[in-house]
């Protein structure tokens, strides 16, 4: 029998992890005060010089379970969390300044790093909230 540990097991939907970022992101789950420790900086995410500079100085840490990214071509700061656990892959991306989330709920996971649909996804989802900024 496969056995699971409590990062897997959740069964969910876009809608609701969309529902969720609203609350988590509006202190409904959480206080403000514990929420501003969850998301202040802690661990600097240090990127490979090519995606760095790509990037345009792309500012990453990670809070407590959450990357933080702000980006200073747009102004915007977005929160992303994402997993894996017996064979499903879920990213989740969350742009607080316009409540848009960017879901993506798979039932693969890609070891080949050349062919990999979650960085493309990170990437699209990047693109989408900078659209959204505008």
């Amino acid at each position: 029998a496969y056995q699971t540990t409590p990062d897997g097991s959740l069964l969910s939907t876009a809608h609701d992890l969309h529902q969720w970022n609203l609350a988590l992101y509006k202190s409904k789950i959480i206080n403000t005060s514990f929420l501003e420790k969850m998301l202040s900086p802690h661990i600097p995410i240090i990127l490979p010089r090519a995606i760095a500079v790509a990037n345009n100085k792309l500012s990453i840490h990670y809070g407590y379970g959450i990357a933080c990214v702000f980006d200073p071509r747009t102004n915007t700061t977005f929160y992303r969390h994402g997993g894996l656990s017996g064979g499903f892959r879920t990213e989740l991306v969350y742009c607080p300044e316009n409540e848009v989330s960017v879901v993506v709920l798979s039932n693969a996971t890609w070891s080949d790093q050349k062919e990999d649909p979650m960085r493309d996804m990170r990437k699209l989802a990047q693109d989408l909230l900078n659209i959204t900024q505008s």
